[in-house]
């Protein structure tokens, strides 16, 4: 339906959108206000005010205004993906989903809305759901980097790994990783005859710990020397990988190489496939084991369990307020003993859980330590974070919580990781409710404490005879 406009509303809102074009979004929001008050087309005007508060965080109100647009114009496909946006960001995941649909059904040749619908499938757990609306994206702009790398992702996230890590290349082409300017080829997976050859650093501290699993089979394929970059906190950890691997800082002064690739890179270097994750495991060790021997002594006759509760504060999601965590701290019978660091590590304090768990973190400098303190533990309980990375490269036992639709490396509803054996995964089952895979964690950890109790029975027993 046709709105009429009068000029000075269209004038109005026209001076808003350089605002909001400007990220002045008070004015913006000011604006498109005094617009709709004008007579500014309100189908526009109700969306664009939309669009302003909730890159302005006010997520509730952008919803309200999108549905009095669509109120309007119930067919407009852009305004029901903002608004299928907008309702992901605020956790209301099947409201979304209906409203992506809706825009994926209402403009099928358009990729952008198909890409966003993808977006907020994959970001509802819908992951098949959401690779259809990336297929036809791709189909429709198939030299777009930034859909193809989601298509990746998701293709990853379904276990199709050659897929996925073919199409998870273009992420370079999206700005997501920055790949230094190196005089150097980069390699492809042709042979090496023995070429000098550096691996680069890229991403997380997490994704070198997963992937660095691959750096042996580099060194297997030549007889020229193999450069291991990485940042300084795993640099120790990584000296113990393997002697004919040199480990150099990453940013630090550049050494003498034939080519080079990025550790993100190897699994599409390598062919990496379905059922070839996990390799050799476990893949990393601690170097020096006994430094940390006396850190975490107890009696022998309780488990020693590690935690971590907080990751990335980039990513709230992959953090459990530690007021629900506690419920872990309840199960008798077990030693538990705190890896956290940065601002977290008060949240012990701050709970009164002093007695309840011990805080090692203040004798623990980088991932070596961490490596060389868990030699000592029987569990390894933990969010979302490096720390999960590196307990089960060691081949601990990992239990690790995962929020709603988690990464694409946990996969989409298995109780075991693909990449470490020795992981469990919990899972929430709902956005943002942590109590559900804590409570499982409880149970969990009750009949871990009768096994491990087993175990070290039929071991004295074994050692009495």
């Amino acid at each position: 339906m046709a709105h009429a406009e009068n000029s000075d509303g269209a004038a109005l809102l026209s001076a808003a959108r350089e605002a909001y074009k400007s990220q002045k979004l008070d004015a913006a929001i000011a604006g498109f206000r005094q617009a709709l008050a004008s007579g500014a087309d309100p189908v526009a005007a109700h969306n664009d005010l939309g669009l302003a508060l909730k890159a302005n965080g006010r997520h509730g109100a952008a919803i309200a205004h999108y549905r009095r647009s669509l109120a309007l114009a119930p067919d407009s496909p852009e305004v029901w993906l903002n608004l299928a946006i907008a309702l992901s960001i605020a956790g209301r995941g099947p409201e979304a989903l209906e409203a992506a649909r809706q825009a994926a059904a209402l403009d099928p040749d358009k990729s952008l809305t198909q890409h966003g619908a993808g977006i907020v499938a994959r970001a509802n757990g819908e992951i098949a759901e959401a690779l259809v609306y990336f297929d036809r994206a791709r189909s429709i702009r198939p030299d777009d980097a930034v859909i193809a790398f989601e298509r990746g992702v998701t293709l990853l996230t379904l276990g199709r790994l050659r897929e996925g890590f073919a199409e998870y290349e273009h992420r370079r082409r999206t700005g997501r990783a920055l790949t230094p300017d190196f005089p150097s080829p980069e390699w492809r997976g042709e042979p090496l005859d023995g070429q000098d050859i550096l691996i680069h650093a890229e991403q997380g501290l997490g994704d070198m710990l997963q992937f660095v699993r691959l750096a042996p089979s580099v060194r297997e394929r030549t007889t020229g020397r193999v450069y291991l970059e990485c940042p300084q906190p795993l640099r120790r950890l990584f000296d113990a990988i393997d002697p004919a691997i040199e480990v150099i800082p990453a940013g630090g002064p550049p050494v003498p190489h034939d080519l080079h690739v990025s550790i993100m890179s190897l699994p599409y270097v390598l062919n990496l496939g379905p059922g070839e994750e996990a390799g050799r495991t476990p893949y990393l060790r601690a170097p020096s084991p006994e430094r940390m021997a006396s850190l975490a002594k107890r009696p022998a006759n309780r488990p020693r369990a590690a935690l971590t509760w907080r990751g990335n504060q980039n990513n709230p999601r992959r953090s459990c307020p530690f007021d629900v965590f506690m419920a872990i701290l309840e199960t008798p019978d077990v030693d538990f003993f705190s890896f956290q660091r940065g601002d977290a590590q008060a949240d012990i304090q701050k709970h009164g859980a002093e007695d309840l768990v011990i805080d090692l973190a203040g004798d623990l400098h980088d991932f070596a330590d961490d490596a060389n303190a868990l030699a000592s533990f029987d569990i390894v309980i933990t969010i979302d974070t490096a720390f999960c990375h590196l307990a089960a490269a060691l081949g601990k036992p990992t239990w690790t919580l995962l929020p709603f639709a988690a990464d694409w490396r946990f996969g989409t509803d298995a109780e075991q990781c693909p990449w470490h054996p020795t992981m469990r995964l919990f899972r929430q089952t709902q956005p943002g409710d942590w109590r559900q895979p804590i409570a499982a964690v409880c149970k969990a950890l009750e009949g871990f404490v009768e096994d491990w109790r087993s175990r070290r029975e039929a071991a004295d027993k074994g050692a009495a005879e």
